[in-house]
């Protein structure tokens, strides 16, 4: 009893400090919490292969074919990270679509520029002394790149571009040569571009507005800015390109045409990144379209599940694809989960089962979706539809429990070949290598924890005891085996009681229980507490 209450402390220590509590007959394997990867795949049109890291929403794999996202190509790798979190958290709480970031590591094909006499870059500089023909580049983005994200990502046909300083050159041609391309242009650090152009003497600003006089009124949306310090503060004619396109631009500002062309206060020349972005997501998903607050939306006239449908449909009719309400949001009452749970609240039992029907039809092997509707329909008195909708989370429920019961056996193996290969090293005739073999089972940042022999001890610490202890002669043999009298799996985790079975005096004799907990990651040992 004592031994067990002793496990029962260590395993409460280590949900409180190390992970929340699970219960385990509904625990899965852990996954990777990430949701980007990165691809290479070969540009016929190139002729070269091209690698892209891809951020996907974070319910790509568990959404029906029924959704579809927009992509936001950046041109400028160093900036993915930044604008995955943006658009992951501007998403989550509905400013914006969930979205497809496509970062392009090996940068875009940008059109060799004049300078028209910047004060940014060196004076010599008639042209920019980088870039080269940019149509086999776009060639690829139309070819090879769009189709290749709709087959394997469920891309849809709203294309966003960015680019930043030097790469924020493309993000402007594509807006002045190929304006079906994208339908949003976001080039930030680029108020000298704005001034350079394909013939000298001729800026990009001139050719645009050529474009909307001559009649070809050009859609979307295009955001401009520099930070105030460009150029140390010493390149006047940043500011006055951007404030040259506000005002050329501006007659032309319509309900299919926004744009915004700025000067970015108190900013750097990459530190403005973050804020202008922010600024330009806002300018394309304006919040008071895209922050549906859901309960006002049912309370109108009519069904609530056709409220909610009229609402995203003008949205989608708007913005060109198929915007569809969230199933589920932390902490909000907007999303169909929580607006069908209200509803069967208040008793609106029928409108509770449509809005939940929905959410299902969204997430088809969500346990939570599916255990809401056979609540509604036993709420409906409709017990024969509860008790199929039970099959089926039955069913997803045992797929479940096989996963942890896989996962389970597989952290039972790491610790018998752990105790095994120790049980090699503590005879005399062991060998370095046989070290060696104990500590592959380990992480890099492996940490052993013995509180009553020195506190903690690092991958390296131990290491180099167990050397000293096998050149010292501290093996001997005496140790002939270790007797695991019981365990208790958790995620990642084992609390172990064990023994060590010595041979002393011609005699064999059982050592006192010891108990310890190990730690895994990525199927390794992570750490190891002994508590004794």
């Amino acid at each position: 009893m004592k031994l067990n209450h002793i496990i029962l402390k260590a395993i409460l220590f280590y949900c409180v400090n190390a992970v929340q509590a699970h219960q385990i007959q509904n625990t899965v394997p852990s996954k990777s919490s990430a949701f980007a990867q990165q691809e290479v795949f070969h540009s016929e049109i190139l002729e070269e292969d091209r690698t892209i890291n891809i951020f996907l929403p974070e319910s790509f794999h568990e959404s029906s074919e029924k959704h579809t996202y927009p992509v936001l190509l950046l041109l400028e790798d160093e900036f993915f990270l930044m604008t995955s979190g943006v658009v992951k958290h501007l998403s989550s709480v509905e400013r914006m679509p969930e979205t497809i970031v496509v970062s392009l590591v090996d940068g875009p094909i940008i059109p060799k520029l004049y300078t028209n006499g910047s004060d940014f870059w060196p004076k010599d500089w008639k042209q920019l002394p980088f870039g080269k023909n940019p149509e086999p580049f776009t060639a690829h983005l139309k070819q090879e790149l769009f189709p290749y994200l709709k087959k394997n990502f469920r891309a849809n046909d709203f294309n966003m571009i960015m680019g930043l300083s030097g790469t924020a050159v493309y993000a402007l041609h594509a807006f002045a040569k190929e304006p079906n391309l994208f339908d949003a242009h976001i080039a930030i650090a680029s108020g000298d571009i704005l001034g350079m152009g394909y013939e000298e003497g001729v800026s990009l600003i001139d050719y645009v507005i050529n474009d909307f006089e001559n009649g070809t009124n050009k859609t979307g949306y295009l955001y401009v800015t520099s930070a105030d310090s460009d150029g140390n503060g010493n390149s006047p004619m940043i500011k006055a390109n951007l404030e040259e396109l506000e005002k050329r631009l501006s007659p032309y500002r319509s309900e299919d045409f926004h744009f915004i062309s700025k000067i970015f206060p108190n900013e750097g020349h990459y530190d403005v990144a973050l804020p202008a972005l922010e600024e330009a997501l806002g300018l394309i998903f304006p919040k008071e379209k895209w922050f549906a607050k859901y309960r006002d939306i049912i309370n109108g006239p009519g069904n609530a599940m056709k409220n909610i449908d009229d609402h995203f449909q003008k949205l989608s009719e708007e913005y060109g694809f198929e915007i569809l309400p969230k199933t589920k949001r932390w902490n909000s009452t907007n999303s169909l989960s929580r607006i069908g749970a209200i509803l069967l609240r208040e008793g609106s039992t029928l409108e509770a089962i449509e809005v939940i029907k929905r959410w299902v039809s969204y997430r088809p092997n969500s346990i939570d979706a599916l255990n809401e509707l056979a609540t509604a329909y036993k709420a409906n008195r409709d017990f024969e539809k509860a008790a199929s909708v039970m099959e089926k989370v039955e069913k997803l429920s045992s797929k479940v429990n096989v996963g942890f019961k896989a996962h389970k056996d597989s952290l039972n193996y790491v610790l018998e070949q752990y105790y095994k290969l120790n049980l090699k090293v503590f005879q005399a005739d062991s060998t370095p290598e046989d070290v060696d073999n104990i500590f592959e089972m380990f992480t890099d940042d492996f940490t052993y924890v013995h509180p009553k022999y020195g506190g903690v001890y690092t991958r390296e610490d131990l290491y180099n005891g167990y050397m000293r202890n096998q050149k010292n002669g501290g093996y001997d043999g005496s140790v002939i085996d270790i007797k695991v009298e019981n365990n208790i799996v958790g995620l990642n985790a084992i609390a172990v009681s064990k023994r060590f079975i010595k041979r002393e005096e011609g005699k064999i004799v059982e050592g006192d229980a010891q108990m310890a907990l190990f730690e895994f990651k990525d199927g390794k040992i992570f750490r190891i507490y002994e508590y004794w």
